[in-house]
């Protein structure tokens, strides 16, 4: 998973068939999901929150950087118009927040690629979650705690957005430079989450069968 070598290749190399290569990658990959839980998990209680929010330093009470990015995929061509993104390639999104220490802390995946980062936030587990049981189920105190995002998405009690326009203000500027100090602490994660594998692309010698009504959330 970490390379960009074909099914094939890595039959070759070990002296298995790529159905078998398909399987072990399976399996590796349940048992990986087995254990997520323990290191992709959003904090819980005050204590958790307070040193998450230590951590980002220019911005007060932040408790995680909320941003999307495309895993770029092949698809089928009878689903190539759904998943055609902003830079012309076919795509899946991924939707996830960090922590000051740029360690993924929520993971939802699989919307299509055309799909705007706003509309994929707001179809979330987590938005779903807040807007049944209110936002205390995950910030325990909205005066207090949030998360910070671009202007891509709505500003929220719970979400906080740069100011927009030609016309703010220099106090608002202000706001904005610190906004933007600590939530590129987010583009750091997908940047070393991608420099380090080939995941934010399936090898182009793989063309997938994307299932409607996809979504995993870590």
């Amino acid at each position: 998973m970490a390379t960009q070598n074909t099914l094939l290749s890595i039959g070759t190399r070990f002296k298995v068939s790529p159905t078998t290569v398909i399987s072990i990658t399976n399996k590796v990959l349940y048992f990986m999901l087995k254990l997520k839980s323990a290191y992709i998990k959003f904090p819980k209680n005050e204590a958790e929150m307070r040193d998450i929010s230590e951590g980002f330093k220019k911005y007060p009470g932040v408790i995680g950087a909320v941003d999307g990015t495309h895993i770029f995929v092949k698809v089928e061509k009878c689903q190539q118009d759904s998943y055609i993104d902003r830079y012309r390639r076919t795509s899946i999104n991924l939707m996830a927040i960090c922590d000051s220490n740029t360690l993924f802390t929520y993971v939802f995946l699989g919307y299509p690629g055309s799909a705007h980062d706003s509309r994929v936030f707001e179809n979330s587990c987590m938005c779903k979650n807040i807007e049944r049981h209110g936002p205390n189920f995950y910030f325990l105190d909205t005066q207090k705690y949030h998360l910070i995002g671009d202007s891509a998405f709505a500003l929220r009690t719970w979400l906080i957005t740069p100011y927009q326009g030609d016309n703010v203000t220099r106090k608002q500027k202000f706001h904005n430079y610190y906004l933007s100090s600590d939530r590129v602490k987010i583009e750091h994660c997908f940047g070393a989450y991608k420099d380090n594998d080939c995941r934010r692309k399936i090898n182009q010698n793989m063309c997938v069968k994307i299932k409607k009504n996809f979504y995993l959330v870590l």
